[in-house]
């Protein structure tokens, strides 16, 4: 990846994770006022952001993930594949432990992993 690229994808991904950084803090922290503005406003974009990463990840006629069939055969994942897991993993995590960030918790299970 060119020196570019990795800056631009850097700022992207500090704005992102800093937007649900701040809604989580908010869900969390927050007044019922600043919680109810902040879900009208935030929750219908967070889903709409999570609904078009999951449609690409569907199966295709043998039962593969499209979008992570890349690769050799031996390679392809059947559905349901690693971001639908891990993504059902994430938001069961936030059932038990509402009060660490996405952000922390993304970081402990790279941790975790290695």
């Amino acid at each position: 990846m060119s020196t570019h690229n990795q800056v631009v994808f850097a700022n992207l991904s500090d704005d992102v994770l800093g937007q649900l950084e701040h809604a989580c803090d908010v869900a969390v922290n927050g007044d019922i006022e600043s919680v109810a503005a902040m879900a009208c406003l935030e929750v219908p974009r967070f889903v709409a952001g999570l609904r078009v990463l999951l449609e690409e990840h569907v199966p295709d006629a043998n039962g593969y993930c499209q979008r992570c069939t890349a690769g050799r055969w031996w390679r392809r994942t059947h559905v349901p594949c690693r971001v639908y897991l891990e993504y059902r993993l994430a938001s069961g995590a936030h059932d038990r432990d509402p009060v660490r960030s996405p952000r922390h918790r993304a970081r402990d299970v790279r941790e975790s992993r290695a």
